[in-house]
């Protein structure tokens, strides 16, 4: 398309050098009045014939169209994919320089099909849609509701979201049930998606989703499947990813593109049930137990603490006490040392066991608790009666 453009711009081009040789200024503008009008006319003739896939057709952002010359017979692939375009038979990421699009691309979403027997490829398709209804105990097959007939479409979308039923897992508490695995992939290849797997590319992709999930599920508890639920739904509502969706998407990714055309983006868990109802009964009242004892070991730890803090309490204030005391001891033998003295110190030749008995009496007289005391020896001798010995 681009390089009828390119022709007919130049084609244009040698008109109007023509004419502005032979006929000057006026005779330029009645063309481009003319050339104008017929662009317009031409405009709206590839408007008409696109409503009908005739020459022309509509591609939406997102969408891709195959054209086929014969029946069934790959010739090339339409495109509007906002970052990506085409390359051979496969969809590729744009590079640094811009993939450029056609006017008629660009401006108005009109793609060239081609001359007959040019054609759009049609295909069928059987749509799945997830329940919006998912209750409590509703069965897991009724989750997906799927179309009873396939419809023919001639549009492909470039990213398809989906809702894997996968049944048959079994967890590592040995506990068994189904899952439902949200994802997000996008068409890569889409001859093989449309030609090779004739459109059924999603339940081609259902055995490697199967694969992976329960693959990558097997070393989960069941019982821990709810807070890993709500951890996986969170962090891809975020635009994040945790290590089990990436572990699920790369196992699938492996071999979905080469076998069915389509990469996986992203996915996570977001709907599970048990197979055996009176196993996940046991297991959820197993759950309370646990919790329930968990939370006495829990309260029981804080009692020991509590002991031990109030052990520890007591043993410092009880070697306090003794520090006091030891201190109110040595005080006390400190006021009995000094007072001694001050006997010793009055009387020379006292008896020993007399100054012992005057010094006590002393000490406790004048509460005297330390050496430097403001007790002088003239006010002690007078609170215990004691004489001064005469000068003989």
């Amino acid at each position: 398309m681009k390089e009828f453009e390119r022709g007919f711009a130049l084609i244009v081009l040698v008109l109007l050098g023509s004419v502005w040789y032979s006929m000057g200024f006026l005779g330029v503008l009645v063309i481009l009045v003319l050339i104008s009008g017929l662009i317009a006319s031409c405009v709206f003739a590839a408007w008409q014939m696109a409503k009908a896939d005739i020459l022309f057709t509509f591609i939406g952002i997102g969408e891709i169209k195959m054209v086929d010359r014969g029946v069934g017979n790959f010739w090339k692939i339409l495109a509007n994919l906002p970052g990506h375009h085409v390359e051979g038979e496969k969809i590729v990421e744009d590079s640094k320089e811009e993939h450029t699009k056609s006017y008629l691309e660009k401006r108005y979403g009109l793609y060239f099909i081609g001359f007959s027997p040019a054609k759009l490829h049609e295909f069928e398709f059987v749509h799945e849609r997830i329940n919006p209804d998912i209750k409590k105990g509703m069965p897991p097959d009724e989750w997906i509701k799927r179309d009873d007939h396939a419809q023919k479409t001639t549009t492909l979308l470039w990213e398809i979201p989906h809702w894997y039923l996968v049944s048959g897992v079994e967890f590592h508490d040995q506990m068994s049930g189904e899952l439902l695995f949200n994802c997000m992939s996008r068409v890569t290849r889409p001859v093989v998606a449309i030609y090779l797997r004739r459109g059924q590319f999603i339940d081609y992709s259902a055995q490697y989703v199967n694969g992976a999930v329960i693959d990558s599920v097997r070393n989960e508890n069941f019982s821990d499947l709810q807070g890993l639920q709500k951890m996986e739904s969170a962090i891809k509502e975020e635009g994040g990813k945790t290590p089990l969706s990436e572990e699920i998407v790369s196992k699938v990714n492996v071999l979905l593109e080469d076998a069915v055309g389509l990469k996986m983006q992203w996915g996570f868990i977001s709907q599970y049930d048990a197979s055996d109802k009176s196993d996940q009964k046991a297991l959820e009242a197993r759950k309370v137990a646990q919790l329930e004892g968990e939370a006495k070991i829990e309260t029981a730890k804080q009692a020991v603490a509590i002991s031990k803090q109030t052990a520890k309490q007591t043993n410092i204030e009880a070697k306090a006490q003794l520090k006091a005391d030891e201190i109110k001891s040595k005080g006390q033998m400190s006021g009995l040392e000094a007072a001694l003295n001050i006997i010793k110190e009055r009387f020379p030749d006292i008896d020993p066991s007399e100054a012992l008995q005057r010094a006590t009496e002393l000490a406790v007289a004048t509460k005297m608790s330390h050496p430097q005391s403001p007790v002088t020896v003239l006010g002690a001798s007078v609170s215990i009666g004691v004489k001064t010995a005469e000068k003989k």
